[in-house]
């Protein structure tokens, strides 16, 4: 017979096992026996989700709660509310304000609404001066503006997704950031609606930052911005395609920035302003290590500086996502990056535009010849290039993809192997709706290979969070 070793744990473990469970997971408990009965009220937290269609219940359940042992500690609210039929929150305003005088270290509240929906509920003032938060995540809520400086001596990880703030103040993410002096991981989903236009991040002890909001029109003529003064930030995440100008300053930690930005180019975009724009901003991350760069940016980084990007000496690792074509850029590109040494690239076929890559492909001559620049790193550090082949939506409903149709892939590879002469290894990753892979391995190996060293692996991607098997080719 079995064992109930959890039973036999002291009261003060089981709750804090609990805590982490969904509150109506952890209610569930009090029919196991007779001494499970009551343990879920003493758990020092709520993880809950309300529904239009149980608000009565759950409301009197969450005020008998918290009525419960009034006085004890509340480390943890989270609660989801689904506005989906057009009911507002019961009380969740006061709900939040109790958590937060009772010593809740993480808050976590969400809102889900239905289209066009207006309402925000708006988070209590006491949010600003809670001397125990640790983590906060807010999304499609309100902020008021506290006429009182900002106090969150103890934030370490705050997540802001689609927030409206109140007010015109243009200092009041400014205000927000500076009351957390020990933040340390910052997450900001922007809005359309957020009355933010310039988001000003500015902290000595932000370690990591991620900024992220779809592209809009300019919404009266109003332009928006993103500064970023971190000097101790080591990871940086930008997918703000909303702000026409990105200003960064004393970023000499960073080690690591994953760019997906159009730096919101536009039909009335001034073409020297945005040159200046673009060139700055990397300037002022030119110290990185290690590069993410989606296509969407490297076109744009194309159009504006075509082979002026500034010069990127201390990175070693790049990887560029889900490209459909950019083989023809990609010589002048790796030239910015001297002392490269791990080289991604992720293919993905659109099939609009799989014969505009290989009319792309038409003038790239892999073979050297005298004129022709090859970076430096591929004379001199690259010892490592991995290519990865996605397939469109459009594409999977196709059986296979035609071997003609895979010229832009194996282009890239040729380019690779011909001209790298320190190379070490060449890893090829297809999808599983490659045709004719024993075609493409035979082919491979008729390719002249720059450096003697180089080893070729394929491996076939079953789906993207696959680690696929590899097979030495030669």
């Amino acid at each position: 017979m079995g064992c109930d070793r959890i039973s036999a744990l002291p009261d003060c473990l089981i709750t804090e096992i609990l805590l982490w469970l969904p509150t109506m997971d952890s209610v569930k408990t009090s029919v196991l026996s007779t001494r499970w009965r009551n343990l879920w009220l003493d758990v020092p937290g709520l993880d809950i989700k309300f529904l239009s269609s149980n608000a009565n219940t759950i409301t009197s359940f969450i005020k008998r709660f918290l009525e419960f042992n009034s006085d004890a500690r509340l480390r943890k609210f989270k609660i989801t509310y689904d506005t989906s039929k057009g009911h507002d929150p019961f009380g969740i305003r006061e709900w939040i304000a109790t958590a937060i005088n009772r010593g809740a270290q993480h808050l976590d509240v969400v809102y889900t609404f239905v289209r066009y929906m207006s309402f925000k509920e708006f988070m209590p003032l006491d949010i600003y001066k809670s001397k125990t938060l640790v983590s906060l995540k807010l999304v499609e809520v309100g902020m008021s503006n506290p006429d009182f400086v900002v106090s969150l001596p103890c934030l370490k990880n705050m997540h802001l997704e689609k927030v409206t703030y109140s007010g015109k103040d243009p200092s009041f993410m400014e205000k927000l950031i500076s009351g957390c002096p020990v933040l340390e991981d910052l997450t900001v989903f922007r809005s359309s609606d957020d009355n933010v236009l310039a988001l000003r991040v500015r902290s000595k002890s932000l370690k990591r930052f991620s900024v992220r909001s779809n592209r809009w029109s300019r919404i009266h003529s109003r332009e928006f911005a993103l500064e970023i003064d971190a000097p101790g930030l080591k990871y940086m995440k930008l997918g703000d395609q909303k702000s026409e100008r990105i200003v960064v300053k004393n970023l000499r930690s960073l080690f690591m920035v994953d760019i997906d930005s159009i730096f919101n180019v536009g039909r009335n975009t001034n073409l020297e302003m945005k040159k200046d724009t673009i060139r700055d901003f990397l300037n002022g991350i030119s110290c990185v290590r290690h590069m993410i760069v989606s296509q969407l940016t490297l076109e744009v980084l194309y159009r504006y500086l075509g082979s002026n990007i500034p010069m990127f000496n201390n990175l070693y690792r790049l990887e560029v996502s889900r490209i459909a074509r950019l083989e023809h850029m990609l010589p002048d590109f790796l030239e910015s990056f001297p002392n490269l040494k791990h080289l991604t690239l992720c293919v993905v076929y659109l099939p609009s535009s799989f014969w505009q890559c290989i009319m792309y492909l038409n003038h790239l001559n892999v073979e050297k010849h005298e004129g022709s620049i090859v970076p430096r790193c591929l004379l001199s550090t690259l010892e490592c290039v991995e290519i990865r082949e996605f397939t469109g939506e459009e594409t999977r409903t196709k059986k296979k993809i035609m071997k003609q149709k895979k010229e832009p892939l194996m282009n890239v590879a040729r380019y690779i192997l011909v001209n790298s002469i320190v190379l070490k290894k060449l890893i090829l990753i297809l999808s599983p709706a490659t045709n004719q892979i024993s075609d493409i391995a035979k082919e491979l190996l008729t390719i002249r290979k720059g450096s003697s060293r180089c080893n070729i692996f394929m491996g076939l991607l079953h789906s993207e969070s696959d680690t696929p098997f590899l097979q030495l080719i030669c």
